[in-house]
């Protein structure tokens, strides 16, 4: 067990593409998960903006894996 103490919040990121032959890749889902750190408060801010993100990057990944992006 560790004795160091978290104190900022962990943040991941899940992104999930679906394919069709008509429509070529698209991003399906973007999952944004928040673990609190220690003082327990939810950053709604800090939230918004990496749904966001994800949500810009995996549109760009799939244009990208469509060849649509430079």
């Amino acid at each position: 067990m560790s004795d160091t103490t978290r104190t900022e919040p962990i943040i991941r990121v899940r992104l999930q593409y679906t394919s069709t032959i008509k429509d070529g890749w698209r991003l399906g889902e973007a999952t944004v998960e928040y673990t609190c750190g220690n003082d327990g408060v939810i950053d709604w801010d800090r939230i918004k903006a990496e749904s966001t993100q994800a949500f810009e990057i995996g549109n760009s990944e799939a244009a990208r894996q469509n060849g649509l992006a430079s």
